[in-house]
């Protein structure tokens, strides 16, 4: 096979050299909380889905699930800018 199958991957180092630290690293969980916050505020539409027992939990894991790999894919993306 050839092409970008066939491509080392470097992942980047992240280029500010205080991001190394595990309070800079911790700091990003902010971030999370709000992003993962706003899965809640659907709480209110429980009563508009069809077997929310089971829907609704299924929403919400899948919502949490879109939202990480999102982050993951911008994280990634956006290191790979040098």
């Amino acid at each position: 096979m050839v092409g970008i199958l066939h491509k080392k991957l470097i992942l980047p180092r992240p280029p500010n050299p205080g991001y190394h630290s595990g309070l800079a690293m911790l700091s990003f969980v902010v971030f999370a909380i709000f992003a993962y916050g706003g899965i809640e505020a659907v709480g209110g539409l429980v009563d508009k889905t069809e077997k929310p027992e089971k829907n609704f939990a299924k929403g919400i894991v899948f919502a949490a699930i879109v939202i990480s790999i999102g982050y993951s894919l911008a994280i990634f993306f956006m290191g790979r800018q040098h």
